[in-house]
């Protein structure tokens, strides 16, 4: 249980890496809000006023934005609730290219390259239930995501 205690009372370490249509408006930021069940959308969660939904914080730093409106952006999790960065990002005009429930309306041509969701867990850490031990992973994109966001431009190397 220790380790899903970490998770429940969220101190482990995770970061996850979005590209995203558009551009933050300020190169770090922290969103913070109360997540719930959308009124109408059931499948979908949103921000609420402060006494409805559990509190969500993400921290996001742009890493890189290209000039054709997409940004890509490293994504700190604070609180892990359900779709809290789809929700966080979208709510600030930043849809997760491939989203498809929080994505752009109509899809344009980065979501058909992409044909699934950006959005990479990139870091994990947590003490080691047994040994105590810290515990740091880091994953690069997927072989396959990394040539297709190399596509769109972005300046990567695994």
């Amino acid at each position: 249980h220790a380790l899903a205690d970490q998770f429940r009372f969220k101190t482990a370490h995770r970061i996850y890496w979005a590209i995203v249509h558009g551009r933050p408006l300020k190169s770090e930021m922290t969103i913070r809000s109360h997540l719930a069940r959308h009124p109408r959308d059931r499948k979908k969660f949103s921000s609420q006023e402060s006494g409805n939904g559990k509190l969500a914080i993400t921290h996001v730093k742009m890493i890189e934005t290209l000039p054709a409106g997409l940004s890509w952006l490293q994504c700190q999790l604070e609180t892990g609730r359900t779709h809290q960065i789809s929700v966080h990002l979208s709510e600030n005009s930043l849809q997760i290219v491939g989203d498809p429930i929080y994505g752009l309306r109509r899809k344009n041509k980065n979501d058909e390259l992409a044909e699934r969701l950006l959005l990479h867990a990139c870091e994990l850490g947590f003490v080691h239930p047994t040994t105590r031990e810290n515990l740091f992973f880091k994953v690069s994109w997927p072989k396959e995501t990394a040539a297709i966001i190399q596509r769109m431009g972005f300046k990567y190397d695994s």
